[in-house]
């Protein structure tokens, strides 16, 4: 991940602006986000201010610089573009008056009322400022009359603070909530955050020139100052170098606790991860670009995508397009083809692309990694298509519903789908008792009508429909050579007819492939009864352990199906079954004489498979019949 960051980082301008991150917060499906962002205009000469609402885009990030606040949630904010009122009345001028030449410029505007704490020793001074278009309120030792900021002889009288020991930071804190309730600043909308920034004259603070390089040196700069002579883990060379991770929003290393320092010293975290000057102003503006340009919705989460090939600044747009286009096609192979279908159409080429993907979690601290697949090869992508259009499956997010997840007001927690794909892109092996029983827990809670399941249909119909959907992703994975378990021969006493090839696609062996022919036959009996029942229900389904079968049970319920069948069946479809139940049986007999064994959690999902795809089949004839006619 180190690499294509810092490739990504190189192949950009190298200026403030590749710091600069999009609109914070989270947007709605389909939806803008609806922050804003609020300009406060100091003009100190008349003694006014003003605040001044935008729209928040990503133009307006880039015009004032928003380049997040630090990444360590215990660290002062010091940024002219912040994401709080009240940073930016206390803890950002006080940062800003240990500059030397942003103490000037802000000088007749700090104020030093004393009792510093709260990381505030300095608040802007507004006293007796006109605050155009405010309010008449009061909060504390402040309040607003006729438009005017006006403050109390005695600022910590303790009739304003209710017993509570006040500080500088609690002083900001009761400036910020006066402002907001007497400029009416909207709450952002859901999922969104608004921003606050700081302009002197009318002009930002952000677009300054001595800002700007405080800024570059708060981000770049001050790090250095303790470097140490070492190796650089980004490109090789030997020179000042520092092993801080703070700076960065994806958290590479564990660098907070001593105990995973080699040596069991701070001084060896140097030895496990330092980059030179060039390299972590490289990594920064890489990491930013990277979850500005670069992150999608994948599987319901936020997923960042980066390309595993060389290439110059000129084709780094194209570069996006591509990865995101193919990660999108693998999640929905529909999306794909529509992809590949106007590239044809403007004459352009599209190749297979490596990529490294993640799927994190914002937090306020950091951007926390979920799951990960580290150097996926073009190779295994194009495989990855390759089979699964062969076998028509959706794209790899029907994971999402074959494991059993469960919907939440906060949504879905994708985690099991996650840590499965991820083993598809790094190509380990499935194990069907592993895997089976989770399949066979999200079709029984779809048959019971589970309505927390994340399932696109319940019932009966969804049970089946989810079991044929598992069992072409068993295709899947056996072209791919991710199943476990290899190649069976099968010896029957009946020929194997039409289903021969069937059970070589899904490397069945006699044990498999008997429970399947059974699964079959039940399908013929149990649409019979759902018939009767106008298809509220189906009452054989009931006879199916899902929690488990014991290979007895199965020809416990063998011997029930042969019963009913003639009730229900007669003619060519009563041969059929009982020739189905026959050889069943047959092949059951020959892997208890060869001592084949599969868990009883997978028992009934093979039963199922022959059920749900006899139905599938019976369904396309039926559709067939009507499109005919």
């Amino acid at each position: 991940m180190l690499r294509e960051l810092l490739a990504l980082g190189k192949g950009l301008g190298g200026g403030l602006e590749d710091y600069v991150q999009k609109p914070p917060g989270k947007k709605a499906s389909g939806k803008k986000a609806s922050g804003k962002l609020y300009l406060v205009d100091l003009r100190p000469e008349e003694k006014q201010v003003q605040l001044q609402p935008h729209d928040l885009d990503e133009n307006i990030c880039e015009k004032y610089l928003w380049v997040g606040d630090p990444p360590a949630s215990n660290a002062p904010r010091d940024r002219a573009t912040t994401s709080k009122l009240v940073y930016l009345l206390g803890q950002v001028p006080t940062e800003m008056a240990k500059d030397e030449a942003l103490r000037a410029l802000l000088a007749p505007l700090l104020w030093e009322p004393g009792r510093a704490g709260g990381k505030v020793r300095y608040l802007l001074d507004l006293r007796g400022f006109r605050l155009e278009g405010a309010k008449d309120a009061a909060r504390g030792p402040f309040r607003i009359e006729g438009g005017r900021l006006l403050v109390a002889p005695d600022p910590w009288g303790e009739e304003y603070w209710e017993g509570k020991k006040p500080d500088a930071g609690d002083l900001a804190q009761r400036l910020a909530e006066l402002l907001e309730e007497a400029w009416g600043v909207e709450a952002a909308g859901k999922g969104a955050k608004n921003l606050f920034s700081l302009a002197l004259r009318g002009e930002p603070l952000a677009r300054q020139e001595a800002y700007r390089r405080y800024l570059l040196a708060r981000l770049l700069e001050d790090r250095f100052q303790n470097a140490s002579e070492g190796t650089c883990h980004g490109c090789g060379e030997w020179g000042p170098v520092v092993s801080d991770s703070a700076a960065f929003r994806l958290k590479f290393f564990i660098q907070d606790k001593k105990s995973f320092a080699p040596g069991v010293r701070e001084e060896g975290f140097r030895r496990a991860y330092a980059l030179c000057r060039e390299c972590f102003a490289a990594l920064g503006a890489g990491e930013t670009f990277a979850l500005k340009r670069l992150t999608l919705r994948f599987l319901e989460s936020e997923a960042l995508v980066l390309p595993q090939v060389d290439f110059a600044a000129q084709d780094l747009s194209r570069l996006v397009e591509l990865v995101l286009a193919e990660v999108r096609g693998l999640g929905r192979l529909k999306a794909w083809r529509e992809f590949l279908e106007q590239a044809e159409l403007a004459r352009e080429e599209v190749a297979y692309l490596g990529f490294s993907l993640l799927f994190f979690q914002r937090s306020q601290a950091a951007t926390k990694v979920r799951e990960a697949a580290f150097e996926v090869p073009p190779s295994r992508v194009e495989a990855l298509f390759g089979a699964m259009e062969e076998a028509g499956v959706g794209g790899l997010e029907d994971w999402l519903f074959l494991l059993p997840l469960t919907r939440t007001r906060e949504g879905v927690d994708a985690g099991p789908a996650l840590r499965a794909v991820s083993r598809l892109f790094l190509g380990l092996p499935f194990d069907p008792q592993d895997l089976l029983p989770l399949w066979l827990r999200t079709a029984e809670r779809a048959f019971r009508e589970d309505p927390t399941l994340y399932a696109p249909k319940r019932g009966a119909r969804g049970a089946l429909d989810l079991v044929a959907l598992g069992a072409d992703w068993i295709r899947v994975l056996r072209r791919l050579g991710l199943w476990g378990g290899g190649m069976k021969e099968i010896h029957s006493g009946f020929p194997l007819g039409e289903e021969e090839a069937l059970f070589a696609a899904y490397g069945f062996g006699p044990l498999e492939a008997g429970l399947y022919l059974l699964g079959q036959a039940m399908e013929a009996v149990g649409q019979a009864q759902a018939r009767l029942y106008e298809y509220r229900k189906e009452p054989l389904l009931e006879s199916i352990g899902w929690q488990g079968m014991s290979l007895l049970r199965v020809r416990h319920l063998v011997a029930e199906v042969m019963d009913r069948a003639p009730h229900y069946l007669q003619g060519a479809d009563l041969t059929r079954v009982l020739d189905l139940l026959a050889r069943g049986t047959d092949l059951l007999e020959r892997a208890q004489r060869e001592g084949l064994r599969v868990s009883e959690r997978e028992v009934p999902y093979y039963l199922l498979m022959g059920y749900a795809q006899a139905r599938a089949r019976r369904l396309r004839a039926g559709k067939e019949g009507q499109d005919a006619a």
